[in-house]
């Protein structure tokens, strides 16, 4: 829509072109060309890193997902109290020392 816009304004059809590509009224269509072909080079670059940036964020909002499921699966397993810090670390794939920070905290 600019590139309509501005380009009718800037060089009206039917306006006179010499051989440098500089109309009537001074514009230069090499450089507007140009100019057109960077903004939507600009404008790709930014739709993918936005779409990586949302890539990434999903990924990260799944990863926390899944710690939180494990750490609440821990959870469970402590306040059966009938298995060691060791044996509940295996079941969701934490460390001993994340679930010992668990029973810490659940007992507060």
């Amino acid at each position: 829509m600019w590139e309509r816009c501005s380009a009718s304004r800037l060089a009206p059809v039917g306006a006179l072109v010499d051989v440098a590509g500089v109309g009537v009224t001074g514009v230069n269509l090499e450089r507007l060309d140009s100019l057109v072909e960077d903004r939507d080079m600009l404008a790709e670059n930014l739709e993918n890193l936005v779409k990586k940036e949302r890539l990434e964020g999903r990924e990260e909002g799944r990863e926390e997902g899944r710690l939180e499921a494990n750490q609440a699966s821990a959870l469970n397993l402590i306040k059966l109290g009938v298995l060691t810090d060791e044996q509940i670390a295996e079941a969701p794939g934490l460390t001993t020392a994340e679930v010992q920070a668990l029973r810490a905290e659940d007992k507060h």
